[in-house]
Formats: C-alpha cells, sequence, structure tokens
C-alpha cells in the first residue's frame, strides 16, 4: 500500500520530483567542496592503542616521518652542470623558507668535514669548492663518493631533494598545502620535477576523494535517463514527461494509480 502511494505521488507529480532530487544534488555537490577528508594511518587504530603511543613517542624523538622526495631532472644536462647545480641551490632555499618544512637535504646543502685550526667542522661541500671547472669536478668527486645514490644517481644525470616536514609539536603538518606550495614552487624553474613520498600519496587519495563524488553526482541522473529512455523506450518521455508517449502500460498503470 505504501509502495503504491509513493508510486502515485511520483508519476503524477515527475517534474516537481526531479527538481527537489536536482536541487538536493546540487546542495550535496556544494556540501562536498568543504569536507576534509583525513588520509593518515594514524587514525586507523584507537588513541590508547601501545603500537600508536610507542609510534608517537618515535616522531617526537626523531621528528616527522613524512619525507617528501623530489627528483631533479634537466634534460640534455648532466647534475653537475653548473646552471644546473645552481637551480637545486635556489630550489633548497626556497623549500627550506615554505611553512611546515622542518629541513631541507640535496646536493648543495649536503655537509663534508672540513677543518679549522685541528677543530672539524661541518660544512657546505658546495660552498666549499670554486664555481669554476675544476672546483665543479673536485666537488663531483667527493659528492660521488658521499651521496652517489643518494642524493644523485649513479650515472648522474638525476638529483634528489629531501624535505623533511616540521615534527610532532612543532607546528600542524597538512601534507595537501605542503605538497600543493612544493609543486607551485617548481613550477617556476625549467626542468622535470617528479614528487614521491606518503605526503603525495596522501594528496593523491585527498583530491581522488573530493572529485570522484563530484563526478559520481554527474553520471549518476545521466544513467537513470538512459534507464528509464531504455524502458519508456522514448527519450522524450522521460525528459519531457511528456505523459501521451509513455508506453500503454504505463499510461494504463499510472490511471489506475490516480482512481
Amino acid at each position: 500500500m505504501k509502495t503504491q502511494i509513493i508510486e502515485k505521488i511520483i508519476l503524477s507529480y515527475p517534474r516537481a520530483i526531479l527538481l527537489i532530487v536536482f536541487l538536493m544534488s546540487v546542495g550535496f555537490a556544494i556540501g562536498a567542496n568543504g569536507l576534509k577528508f583525513d588520509a593518515s594511518t594514524d587514525n586507523l587504530l584507537p588513541d590508547d592503542n601501545p603500537v600508536v603511543d610507542y609510534f608517537d613517542k618515535f616522531r617526537e624523538t626523531f621528528g616527522n616521518d613524512e619525507t617528501l622526495v623530489i627528483a631533479v631532472h634537466d634534460p640534455g644536462k648532466a647534475v653537475y652542470d653548473p646552471e644546473t647545480l645552481n637551480r637545486i641551490g635556489k630550489i633548497t632555499g626556497e623549500l627550506s623558507a615554505l611553512p611546515g618544512v622542518d629541513e631541507v637535504l640535496s646536493l648543495t646543502n649536503m655537509p663534508t668535514v672540513r677543518y679549522a685550526f685541528n677543530i672539524p667542522q661541518l660544512v657546505a661541500a658546495y660552498d666549499v669548492y670554486p664555481k669554476n671547472k675544476a672546483g665543479i669536478e673536485g666537488f663531483k668527486s667527493e659528492m660521488t663518493r658521499l651521496a652517489s645514490g643518494v642524493l644523485v644517481s649513479e650515472d648522474g644525470k638525476v638529483a634528489t631533494i629531501y624535505v623533511h616536514p616540521k615534527g610532532v609539536g612543532e607546528g600542524e603538518f597538512n601534507s595537501e598545502h605542503l605538497v600543493n606550495d612544493i609543486e607551485s614552487l617548481l613550477l617556476k624553474y625549467p626542468g622535470d620535477y617528479y614528487t614521491v613520498g606518503s605526503p603525495k600519496i596522501k594528496h593523491g587519495l585527498i583530491e581522488a576523494a573530493k572529485h570522484d563524488p563530484l563526478v559520481a553526482m554527474i553520471i549518476t541522473p545521466l544513467l537513470v535517463a538512459v534507464v528509464l529512455a531504455y524502458i519508456f523506450r522514448d527519450i522524450w518521455a522521460v525528459l519531457a514527461f511528456i505523459k501521451s508517449r509513455w508506453p500503454e502500460e504505463v499510461q494504463k498503470r499510472q490511471h489506475s494509480l490516480n482512481r
């Protein structure tokens, strides 16, 4: 009985029903833009779980584990080309100034040991060498020994920049904002850049979670229209609600419900 009442209302006021559904869909679509998604694995376990407590203490001691790695590739040039090194140095400096970033490590600020009055000191190796051909070769030789396979590929064609976000207690870490800031920064410089790491993965998950529901809200009404058009065998019977074009059995069904 209840089903017949609902069916009667839908068939009697199709335009009004679809208008209400459309307005509700628009409302949900607008509200979806304000949704916040937490792609963090921290919330998969309860706060009082001993594993979570141990992990929090680890991060308090050693810092945030959400490391981002940026691969830098300059087509047609080696990493140790003076222009490429200069660009890596500028990017390193700008990354260090971003909010939420604790430390940045690259070829241009990789520390090495130098002695001053027999006292060992850590200094950036890139700053030690002169920026001429002999100096670049000396820098390349030292970095090949210290950072090959870590900050520079073994073939010398790709360099990496490690970005360490602030740890626990040093400000809220927002992977979405950080990834957006980094990608916007890299757009200013020529060359190919590839960002990897858990913040990048979380950023992708959040973007997908935002995008997919909106696409579904658009596709669903279209699929419903196609199915109804197949049932009624007439697209105008669905889109324009022309009852005279409905199949005869459907018209009879509605007529019986309207009695």
